[in-house]
């Protein structure tokens, strides 16, 4: 479950299930951004599964950036204990496997890191995302160098 801070077994990946699994997570994409050169995922929890995208995008050719926005991890911990009734350091532990997994799984791509103190709202996310990390979406920050 998306609230076990303990890393998840990824050996279905492996499976006819994975393989299932990442024919259905294609016919998603397709559906739901079609042919678009730019597209946004957004969900905290994503980093859980970051090696399921991480093939399904290899298999799609897609290549993928990451914008990393980190909240206090005390601030989370208190939110989850309101809201779920959670111990805070249940909420510490599910704070670092996310980030954990997220520093990890992204590795190797372009990437970009902030504070959601600091980081943009709205459309001034893409420029401030491009500024932190040109390759990003350098074709859509028509300030940004070439």
């Amino acid at each position: 479950s998306w609230s076990d801070w303990q890393p998840l077994a990824l050996d279905w990946l492996e499976t006819e299930v994975g393989r299932r699994e990442l024919t259905r997570g294609a016919e998603m994409l397709a559906a739901e951004f079609g042919t678009a050169p730019l597209f946004v995922l957004k969900d905290p929890r994503i980093c859980r599964l970051l090696p399921y995208w991480t093939r399904l995008f290899a298999r799609e050719e897609i290549t993928p950036s990451y914008i990393h926005t980190h909240r206090s991890p005390v601030e989370v911990a208190r939110s989850l204990e309101r809201r779920e009734g959670w111990p805070l350091a249940a909420g510490l532990l599910l704070w670092l496997r996310h980030e954990l997994e997220a520093e990890a799984g992204s590795r190797g791509a372009a990437r970009a890191f902030s504070r959601q103190q600091t980081a943009p709202m709205c459309s001034s996310s893409m420029t401030w995302a491009a500024s932190s990390c040109p390759i990003l979406i350098a074709p859509f920050a028509p300030s940004m160098p070439r």
